[in-house]
């Protein structure tokens, strides 16, 4: 369009002195739009403009309005580029820009540029536009000396593209436009010119930040909304759905890791902290360089895990929780701080300063002073009533080591958050989130920030926050507990090669793009307030970084705060956790609850023992004082007391809340002392025992010298379990006692199952149902059905198939409408109040009877009054089965040469001291369970005999397994 303007010897056409602003346009013909492969709108300027193709605003930069008036003049001044042999700016356009705003026929481009004051002594503007074709045959005009061909935005990293529609960016208010992601997935590259494939929508954005908005590379706060203005919940590169976010500028920190670092590690210690994203940054064609795509600060469950507030709660439990405060300085905040007894500057996050009821501030308010006032009182140390009773105190430990290790400047003083969560949801005094660490790691030239030595809480800037740490620290306890948790983590998580190695792995992601972030922002090389030091690569304030750290991590080790007790040691005590119901099945849901048990011959003080959900600290069971186990006793901890008391209105045994949800998929649960020492843990999984995982039964530990974390060492308790009470023969009057599941294609009699009254008396199932593994498959028994006193019923899955097999039994019901998987299953009964009454879990699989499964044979229930989820409960029965009575002894059907099948003989049978075993079969091992199911004894098949004089008289079963892992089962009695 050729080059317009004044004063810089670069026009074409020269515009009189003081010119405001001038209005350019240029019409251009395309045949085919198709060819079109990208666009690039250039523009060289003093001071701002504003391009237009076909009408539509392309590009802006430096200019306010929308559109601006004609005599406006730009906020700052801008220096064109051209004449001082620089590049111009470039603003490539999307694919989805390109098809909606280009025709077939003629184009307009129109720039308008405006001056920066009315007495300027330059103005310049001098737009291109370069179309490129998607084949190389047509060159229509020579290329521009000056002209080098853009590289379009490939890179590694997820690529965010905002475009503002005209407006400009300010702190307040928000702007609504649009933002595209591209995200190609791990290991592959983004362009520029690809589809958005994470993100395509509206969002509302302004400046966020205090000190950080002062920096040419600005920071953003956006939300994502629909399209007409309300707040839309999405996920973001992977993250979990919410609807505010945050783009953090790395500008002072030229590696831009520094935030990402403290986030992944916090983390990796079980704690909540902003999940974070690499990315490119583009608003409106302009490439922005690196950005951290984070999560903002705000309760959510998959963010600060704590209770709604609203402006209706102002009494009782809802009043306590949840809140997030801070520490910080007040931009934005102004009338929404006031100061804490220990003059700590307190400010509101959640709710709002603006939207806190009068009410709820007095609570927040006096519950802070509280906690100033019992951690400088003279009890302060005291578990019962002293600090450790309001505050999480590994929350602040760990607040302490994180802080510490990046000798953050801000760590203690600013940018401090601290929530509570309900008292009934075992809110404690939480330090947390954590956030802002770009002045960390060395990168501060005050307040002690670029040394590796000395203590950020006191050599630093530290306050605070720090009062409360300092004050802990004069409790050896704390001391304890800070010493052995640094020793914990720098075994692992902090263990210094691991920390340099999770650097270089950022560093290898980001390195190509650091490069197009220095050209833009000039980082490299240069000091930016307020650096600790100046490297004159990228890769050396890599390098810088990581010796830094090294030095860091070593100071500490020298200069911890010593503990006066070893670490993990264990307490000695004889308690174990032997009862788990993890996952409550809907009809007879009592929460979550898990049961202790004093197996020693003393009583045990439990006084603020802590049951800790595994490796994370954000909610934690401390037990009330007096708690005193007796020998043989047990205690019920339960999760909701509410919950826990329908179901077993009796069980007075019991304490709570245990403060956190177990896990469905399984957990580990810890189980210290006051002191902080190891009495007990289990990590269970929900594979180890169908029955518990949501289907009426409990975990039960088979006994307390059993190791935890194995499933051997677990049984299927009891329907329901058996709270506060040792195990005992579960009282089942309605069980299975036949299982058919996979029939052999000669005599195929379809699924059925057989189904027992174990009572005198008949038993109504008016009402009752039948389910597999799924709600969705139910059977319902027809009005009038009944079992017959110690009788038996079958319910089939296909009439016709049964009825061909079984055409004389009339103790049937069905269709059931479902069929029973043939690799493994759980079978339920529900009464007519849809309680849940009886569950079974069979496998098709050893050390389960295999023959079931397509061989002909049924799977037969050998113990009615025994564990009816072991496998040794079940037996191979007859072939075709015996539906609808009691089982027999199957009669041969043919002459068998033993010499030919296979085959295993135990006598005598009942025993005393010794089984003999026979068979022609290569056995490896043998087991040998009690009539529950438990495991008694175990042995390698090396000798024909097998010592069972240890044994108490009864019933067992004893499986071999040979050479091959095929297992076989067999019954046997001992007797004296």
């Amino acid at each position: 369009m050729g080059g317009m303007g004044y004063g810089d010897n670069d026009d074409n056409t020269i515009l009189p002195n003081g010119t405001r602003s001038v209005y350019m346009r240029k019409i251009f013909n395309i045949v085919d739009t198709s060819q079109i492969a990208s666009v690039i709108f250039c523009m060289d300027y003093d001071d701002g403009f504003i391009a237009y193709l076909n009408g539509v605003e392309i590009a802006r930069a430096n200019l306010n309005g929308n559109p601006p008036n004609y005599n406006n003049i730009t906020p700052t001044d801008h220096e064109a580029q051209l004449y001082q042999n620089k590049q111009p700016d470039y603003f490539i356009l999307s694919q989805q820009q390109i098809t909606a705003l280009l025709v077939n026929g003629d184009n307009v481009l129109a720039v308008e540029t405006h001056n920066s004051a009315v007495n300027s002594n330059d103005l310049t503007s001098r737009p291109f536009i370069v179309l490129g074709l998607k084949t190389p045959n047509n060159l229509y005009y020579p290329t521009p000396a000056w002209f080098i061909p853009p590289t379009p935005l490939y890179t590694k990293l997820p690529i965010v593209t905002i475009n503002t529609l005209g407006q400009t960016i300010v702190d307040d208010p928000r702007i609504t436009c649009d933002m595209g992601i591209i995200n190609n997935g791990p290991g592959a590259m983004n362009c520029i010119y690809d589809p958005y494939n994470d993100y395509n929508g509206k969002i509302t954005i302004e400046f966020r930040g205090s000190t950080s908005q002062t920096f040419p590379k600005k920071p953003y706060g956006f939300s994502t909304v629909d399209n007409i203005g309300n707040n839309l919940n999405v996920s973001l590169l992977g993250m979990p759905k919410e609807n505010d976010w945050i783009l953090l500028n790395p500008y002072t920190d030229k590696t831009f890791m520094r935030d990402v670092l403290e986030h992944d590690i916090m983390r990796s210690l079980g704690w909540y902290s902003s999940r974070v994203q690499f990315v490119e940054l583009v608003i409106n064609g302009q490439l922005k360089g690196v950005y951290v795509l984070m999560e903002k600060i705000k309760r959510d469950k998959n963010r600060v895990d704590i209770e709604k507030i609203t402006p209706s709660m102002n009494s009782g439990d809802e009043l306590t929780g949840g809140y997030i405060f801070k520490i910080d300085k007040t931009t934005g905040n102004a009338g929404g701080w006031w100061n804490t007894t220990q003059g700590v500057s307190i400010q509101n996050h959640v709710p709002k300063w603006t939207e806190i009821t009068p009410t709820q501030k007095t609570y927040l308010t006096n519950y802070i002073n509280n906690f100033e006032s019992v951690l400088w009182g003279a009890n302060y140390a005291d578990p019962a009533i002293g600090y450790r009773k309001i505050a999480n105190v590994f929350s602040f430990a760990d607040f302490f080591i994180m802080n510490e290790i990046s000798n953050n400047i801000d760590g203690y003083r600013l940018s401090t958050f601290i929530h509570k969560d309900r008292d009934s949801k075992c809110g404690r005094f939480t330090m947390g989130p954590l956030w802002d660490f770009n002045l960390s790691y060395g990168n501060a030239n005050y307040c002690n920030g670029y040394p590796y030595t000395g203590w950020q809480m006191y050599q630093g800037c530290g306050d605070g926050s720090s009062k409360w740490i300092n004050k802990m620290l004069q409790d050896q306890w704390f001391k304890n507990l800070l010493s052995c948790r640094w020793q914990e983590l720098r075994q692992n998580q902090l263990k210094t090669s691991n920390i340099l190695a999770q650097v270089d792995s950022y560093a290898n992601y980001v390195r190509e793009a650091s490069s197009r972030d220095s050209a833009i922002w000039k980082t490299i090389g240069n000091y930016i307030w307020p650096n600790g030091w100046i490297a004159n690569s990228w890769q050396g304030e890599i390098d810088s970084m990581k010796l830094w750290i090294t030095n860091r991590m070593n100071w500490i080790d020298a200069n911890m705060y010593p503990a006066n007790q070893g670490c993990n040691l264990n307490s000695g005590i004889n308690v174990v956790i032997d009862e788990i119901n993890f996952h409550s099945d809907s009809s007879t849901n009592a929460g979550d609850w898990l049961e202790l048990y004093n197996y020693g011959n003393t009583s045990v003080d439990l006084s603020h023992a802590m049951i800790l959900d595994g490796d994370q600290y954000e909610k934690y069971c401390v037990l009330p004082a007096n708690t005193i186990l007796q020998p043989g006793a047990r205690i019920v901890v339960y999760q909701d007391s509410l919950a826990f008391a329908t179901q077993f209105p009796t069980v007075t045994n019991k304490i709570g809340p245990l403060c956190f949800k177990l896990s469905n998929a399984g957990q580990k649960i810890v189980l210290k002392d006051k002191d902080n020492r190891n009495i007990y843990s289990v990590d269970y999984s929900d594979t180890w025992q169908c029955t518990t995982d949501g289907n009426g039964r409990t975990l039960q530990l088979i006994n307390p010298n059993a190791n935890p974390n194995i499933s051997d060492s677990w049984f299927a308790g009891c329907m329901g379990g058996s709270p506060g009470v040792a195990y005992t023969a579960c009282i089942e009057d309605l069980i299975y006692s036949e299982i058919n599941y996979k029939s052999s294609p000669s005599a195929d009699a379809g699924d059925w199952i057989e189904l027992h009254n174990k009572t005198g008396i008949p038993m109504s199932l008016d009402g009752w149902s039948i389910r597999d593994g799924s709600n969705n498959n139910v059977f319902y028994f027809p009005s009038g059905t009944s079992i017959a006193p110690n009788g038996y019923l079958v319910a089939y899955s296909n009439q016709t198939k049964f009825t061909s097999q079984f055409p004389t039994l009339n103790n049937i019901v069905g269709p059931i409408g479902f069929g029973l998987s043939s690799d493994g299953d759980v079978v339920r009964v529900f009464d007519n109040t849809g309680k849940l009454r009886f569950s079974v879990c069979y496998k098709s699989s050893a050390p389960w009877p295999t023959t079931p499964n397509g061989g002909g044979y049924t799977l037969e229930n050998g113990a009615y009054n025994g564990n009816q989820n072991a496998s040794t409960t079940w037996f191979e029965g007859c072939l075709g089965g015996s539906p609808g009575m009691l089982f027999s002894p199957c009669a041969p059907t043919e002459v068998i040469d033993l010499s030919t099948q296979q085959y295993i003989t135990i006598y005598p049978n009942p025993a005393s001291n010794e089984l003999h075993i026979e068979s022609n079969i290569s056995l490896a091992k043998y087991t040998i369970f009690n009539n529950m199911g438990q495991i008694v004894q175990k042995g390698n098949c090396l000798q024909n005999q097998i010592d069972i004089s240890s044994l108490m008289n009864g019933l067992y079963y004893i499986q071999f397994v040979d050479q091959q892992g095929n297992g076989m089962n067999v019954k046997f009695t001992k007797m004296k």
